[in-house]
Parts: C-alpha cells; structure tokens; sequence
C-alpha cells in the first residue's frame, strides 16, 4: 500500500472517464485499515482497503463539429472520413483518429508539420459540447538529405540494407507517414523492432536562406499559445498521442492541481510551432501543394538510427494436424546474408562471420527440414529482397518433397526462380520460374484392378516445368492474424516441355475489425474469402485441384472433395471456394477466441460450373500460446450441410505447433 500513488491513480480514472466523454465526473476515496486477527494467514499484517465513488455525470454529445482554417481542401473533404460526427458521444480516440487523418492528407502533399488542433467550447446545456477543428496547413517540405547510422558491435551491415527499406528519399515530399512506414519496414529481422533500440527517424529542419528579393514573413507571430520552430523534431511528436485535447483547455469538472496537468509528450511542442495560415492569392480550392509563393517548399534532413539484432537462428520444432499428420522441423536462416562473403577460416563460421564478416548484404538464408509420418519437405533457399540495391528481388530455392497421399506416393525434387518488384506499399508484381521431377507410384486400382487413366499416364518419373506471373494488393495490418485490410491477388502460369497447359487463378480476402473496447482492443473480427481457378486439359492429375481439410473445407477430410474415375479422386480443371469466419475474443488479452464459420465451393472435372455445391457451417475455438509461435491453437468442429455421395467428412479437424 502506497498512499502517494492514490492521487495518479485518481488522475488516471479520471482521464479514462473523460476521454469516454465524461468531463463532469467526480471521484472520491475512502481508505480503510483492515485488522482482522482471526485470519492466520495475515497475523500481524494490517490490509488497506481502497474504495473510489464515482460520479459520472452526463455523457457529452457533439452539437457541432467545426473544422477553421482550411484552405487547399474544403470542409466537406475533410470531414468525409471522421469517425466523429455532430450528435456522437466524444470518444477521445476516436478524435485522435481524425487528427491524425487529416494531417495525414496534408503529409501526403508534403506539408509534413500541418496540424489540427482540436479545441471544445462546452455549451450552456448540461451534456453538450461544439469541436472545433482549428487547421493550420503550414507549408511543403522536401527532403535534402538521409543520414544513417547502424549500431552493431561489429560493424558489418552495409548502409544500403537501411536505405533499401526506406519509402522516402532525397527530393521526395517528406511525407510523414511514409517516414513513419519506413520505421516499421526497417525493424524486424534485421534491426531491433521494439523497446529502446527500435529504429527511429529523426526529422532536422534545413534553416532558408535569405532572399533579398522576397519579403521574409515573421516566425515570432506565431500562433497564440505556440513556441518558436524547434530544428529537430522526433518523428513520434508528428502523431496525435493526445487523449482529450491538443491545448490544455478548461474542462469542466476540473481542477487545476498537479494530478490533472499534462502528461510528458502530452501537446508536444513540435505541433505548436506553426507559422500562421499563409494567404493564397489564388484562392482556396488549388490542390497543388507548391502553389503558395509566399511559403516556397523547404527543406528537411533525416536521421535514422538502427540497431541490428540477433539475425541468425537455429530453432526445432513439432507440428501436428488433421491435414499432414505429425512433422518436426528444423530450420537453420541468416536474415543478413551475403553470398559473396564466403568464409575464409573456420573461425569465421564458428563465430557466424561466415558470409558476412565484411557487410552484410540484407539478404535472406534459409535451410529447412521437416520430415513427418504423412508429409516430408527439404528445402534451401537464398533470397536477396533488394537485388543489386533496385526495386527489383530476386530468390532462388530447391527442395525435396514427399507425401503419402490416399490414392498414390509422390515424390518431388526441382528448384524455382523468383523475381519480385514492390509497385508501392500495397501492390507487388511477382514472376517465377519453376522446374521439377515428379515421381509418382503405388496407385489406386478399382476391384478389377485397373487405374485410373489420369494416374496412370502420370506413373513413373515426369519433368513440369512453368512460368508464373501474379500481381498482389496487400492492405493487411499482419499476416499473422489481421484485423482489417484486404489481400487480393491474380496470376497466370504456363507449362511448357513434357506438359502444355495454361491455368489462371484469382484470390481474394477482406478483413473487418468493430465492436472494439474503448482502448481499441477485444474487438471481433470477420474474415471473408473467395478463391477461383482454371486449369487447362492437359494438366496432370498432381497439379489439378482438390477440396476438404483445414484451410480449405472444413467438414471435409483433406482432399476429400474431387471427382472418382475408377476409385481414384483424380482431382478437377475448376475451383471455386469460399467461406466466412467471425471470431470473438472470450479473453481481455485475445489469446482465447471463439469462432463461427462456413466454407463452400466445389471442384468440377472439365468445366467452369457451380454444380455438386458443397456448403458447411460449424464453430471452433483459437488458442494463442506466445511461446508456440504466432499462429493459435485451432480446433474446429465442421458439419456439412450439403455434400456430394462420394465426399469425404470429417467434423473436427485440428492444427498446432511449437517452435523453439
């Protein structure tokens, strides 16, 4: 018991309830000592019970929403995307959303220290308030210089593996969000992504030069309650961390003591040190971000720092599901490879210097085997993200694979060749090359023993050899469990040599993320997905398409779902697949969920139809143990309610896995 932090405990309800919207809310406490001696387990040990009465009083509503100050966008641009609108209840984070939205229009025109600043006028009706957005559009910035500086024992990595992973550079609009884009893009495997060593960018204003021929207009005038430019500003104080108001204003219900002062970082000085709106002889409605000639653009310098971390990694691990049985792994990666470092010592590889003693290149290592019961698969890969520091990323891999499938043996080994482009933050272009040898054996035979002809002509050892070209739209906020976004996809692929055929394909998935906590966490999730293909005549029966399992139809054993040529499921030339799932959070911290789902689609032999539709429904539960990895624990239950003769169910399936 620590009676000094009562006063910051009271502070912080306090702020909770306002930002909630109830300014008049009154706390008290009572603190009361607790000496019970029939307890044996607290002998001689006093408890202080701690009670807080709270009085909420009303909840503010919004009678008028006003946005001052604007002039290259019209009010009712920027109030298209506010989540607050005149009649709602205040919801500090969501106001907070709609700074950041409007400053993130004027970033993306360059004007990189625009700022609204909300500012409340509480009304004389008890529960009603007006919320003045007060802009100030400032001017254009471009960026002069970038200047990095990698922290590492041993200095190794070159710069480029930074300047690679930047989305801004010298002469571009310095826009803040992709500044901030280019932080997170940095962290991750190469560089430390949270706490203290995290990557940072640190924004320096170039001071102008003089000209004679221009009227200089006055830095001190600035506006009313604001300090003077400061000439480095941390990129974190361009964000809105306010959780009532950017100014200090009069709340009521108030008082002025030190517990309800403002918090460090709270109203950062670097958004207060505005020039005023400047005048725009040409009237309100240009959007070109360089037509104010009383503001000429200025400039900026960046500053990143990065810290590289541990990029190298042996981990073991166990699997197991309803889909490929039980597989161990063993995955041995380097995350800053350089493939022209080769070792010239057996220290260098007993110490991991091994190539990248001189300057790690940023490139991506992989060496992987995991051998099971059902499925085994080897591989070694090489990647280079930034091919000959371009736009363009190159990879190249080989592997070995085998699996027991019901109906035959198969057996791979071949190797692909990739080349990726990054169009921008959300679209990828990405072309491959891919040759393999096929063995397949020990078929299927019907009660007379004959196979079915699509196996048999692929019995024996077969050479595939395709082109593929895809074009990718990732909006996703992970890959691990997203929330919102979308990822749609397209691709074209091309056999050529010992087979001939031409197969295109489309997938689609969109991510909805409401019925969230007022601190933005516990919401539910719908996910909603849709995937289609088509593949030509001459296909053989290991590359056609196949339904049922995890991850496709559930209900369904895997590759359960397929036309029967003579007992044999011998896979179909269309697909067509989709499904909703709808997950809630049972657990505050979402590591336990529960889910509501139901898949459908079909795969037909020759043809592009809707028919022999399956479609399931069931439940399932979503397990996320941090020390198993990033994927949860599924375990779903699936009923088919309609399905095909031949089809093969399976109510639950299941997934887990643990790596170390």
């Amino acid at each position: 018991y620590k009676p000094e932090q009562i006063p910051d405990d009271v502070s912080a309800l306090k702020q909770y309830y306002h930002s909630l919207g109830y300014f008049d809310v009154e706390i008290e406490k009572d603190v009361a000592i607790d000496e019970s001696p029939w307890n044996p387990l607290s002998y001689k040990v006093a408890h202080a019970i701690i009670t807080y009465r709270i009085q909420e009083g009303p909840r503010f509503k919004i009678r008028d929403l006003i946005i001052d100050g604007n002039k290259i966008f019209s009010k009712d641009e920027l109030a298209a995307n506010l989540k607050l609108r005149s009649g709602d209840f205040y919801n500090a984070r969501h106001m907070s959303k709609d700074v950041d939205g409007i400053k993130e229009r004027y970033g993306a025109l360059g004007r990189t220290f625009a700022n609204a600043e909300p500012v409340p006028r509480f009304l004389e009706e008890p529960g009603t308030m007006d919320l003045v957005y007060q802009i100030n559009e400032d001017r254009v910035y471009t960026i002069r210089h970038v200047d990095v500086r990698i922290h590492e024992d041993q200095p190794h990595t070159k710069l480029s593996v930074v300047l690679n992973r930047m989305m801004v550079h010298p002469g571009d609009l310095a826009d803040p969000k992709k500044i901030r884009q280019s932080e997170r893009r940095i962290g991750g495997q190469i560089f430390t992504q949270n706490g203290p060593d995290a990557p940072r960018i640190q924004i320096s204003k170039v001071p102008d030069k003089p000209n004679p021929n221009r009227s200089q207009i006055s830095q001190a005038s600035v506006i009313r309650g604001q300090s003077p430019e400061p000439d480095i500003v941390s990129l974190e104080s361009l964000k809105s961390n306010s959780l009532i108001f950017g100014t200090k204003p009069s709340i009521r219900g108030q008082s002025p003591d030190e517990s309800n002062s403002d918090p460090e970082g709270f109203g950062s000085s670097v958004l207060k040190a505005q020039t005023p709106p400047p005048q725009y002889p040409f009237g309100g409605n240009t959007t070109d971000p360089l037509a104010v000639p009383e503001l000429p653009p200025g400039q900026i310098d960046l500053g990143v720092d990065a810290t590289t971390t541990q990029t190298g990694r042996l981990s073991f691990g166990v699997g197991v599901n309803s889909n490929s049985g039980v597989v161990g792994s063993i995955v041995l990666e380097e995350n800053n490879f350089d493939i022209w470092n080769f070792p010239r010592s057996a220290e260098d590889v007993y110490t991991g210097r091994a190539f990248r003693k001189l300057r790690g290149h940023g490139e991506q290592f992989r060496l992987e085997a995991v051998p099971g019961n059902v499925v085994s698969r080897y591989l070694v890969s090489w990647t280079d993200p930034y091919f000959n520091d371009g736009p363009f990323s190159l990879g190249v891999s080989g592997f070995y694979f085998n699996r027991f499938y019901r109906d035959w043996t198969e057996q791979r080994m071949g190797g692909r060749i990739t080349v990726g482009r990054q169009l921008d933050a959300a679209w990828s272009l990405i072309g491959s090359l891919r040759m393999e040898s096929v063995n397949l054996s020990n078929p299927t035979k019907d009660s007379m023993g004959v196979v079915a002809p699509l196996l048999k002509e692929a019995l024996g050892n077969s050479f595939l050899s395709t082109g593929r070209i895809a074009i990718a739209h990732d909006t996703r906020d992970s890959p691990f469990q997203p929330r919102s976004g979308h990822y749609v996809t397209a691709g074209f692929e091309q056999a050529f040599g010992e087979f001939s055929y031409s197969r295109v394909d489309a997938e689609g998935h969109q991510y909805f993320y409401f019925l969230e906590r007022p601190d933005g966490e516990g919401g539910h999730i719908l996910s909603l997905g849709l995937q289609s293909a088509w593949t030509g005549a001459d296909t053989p029966i290991y590359e056609r398409y196949f339904a049922g399992g995890f991850q496709s139809m559930r209900g369904f054993q895997y590759r359960g779902i397929s036309p029967i040529d003579h007992r044999t499921r011998i896979g179909g030339q269309f697909m067509f697949l989709g499904g909703a799932e709808y997950l809630i959070p049972i657990t505050a911290d979402g590591t336990l969920g529960m889910v509501g789902f139901t898949d459908f689609g079909t795969i037909q032999s020759d043809k592009a139809s809707l028919q022999e539709f399956r479609v399931t429904a069931g439940f399932g539960m979503r397990v996320t143990v941090p020390l198993m990895g990033p994927a949860p624990i599924a375990l779903d239950f699936g009923f088919p309610l309609t399905k095909q003769t031949d089809d093969l169910t399976q109510v639950f399936q299941f997934t887990m896995g643990i790596t170390r």
